[in-house]
């Protein structure tokens, strides 16, 4: 049970930061608030393993399956796993992808300036 609890503490804490997140208007705070949400949806996930590995339901006693509340803690941390850590992984990733793009066009260029130099001094 106590894995259980903590697992909804982290969950309320992470909502609670991302309204905070949402409404505010700075932009480094933005920042560093998506990264501790990021943070805390990885741990919910470890704290969530380990409450199914220990069997530790919390509303078992009131008459809701245990099944029924693992399904939504799944479903709960893997919608938060993928909303602040996989999706903002693959916007960089996408990000990135591009700037290599960049470089790559450009380092073609000089290559072909490189050698148009080359031939206009060297060449036949």
């Amino acid at each position: 049970m106590f894995f259980m609890i903590v697992w909804w503490i982290v969950i309320v804490v992470m909502l609670v930061l991302y309204f905070v997140m949402y409404s505010s208007d700075n932009r480094i705070t933005k920042h560093r608030l998506n990264s501790l949400v990021g943070f805390l949806a990885f741990f919910q996930l470890l704290v969530l393993i380990v409450t199914l590995a220990t069997k530790d339901p919390i509303f078992e006693a009131i008459g809701l399956p245990k099944e029924y509340e693992w399904l939504a803690g799944l479903v709960i941390s893997g919608f938060s796993l993928w909303q602040f850590y996989l999706n903002p992984l693959k916007e960089r990733v996408v990000e990135t992808e591009k700037e290599v793009g960049v470089i790559k066009n450009d380092i073609t260029h000089i290559k072909g300036t490189t050698d148009k130099l080359e031939q206009k001094f060297f060449g036949s």
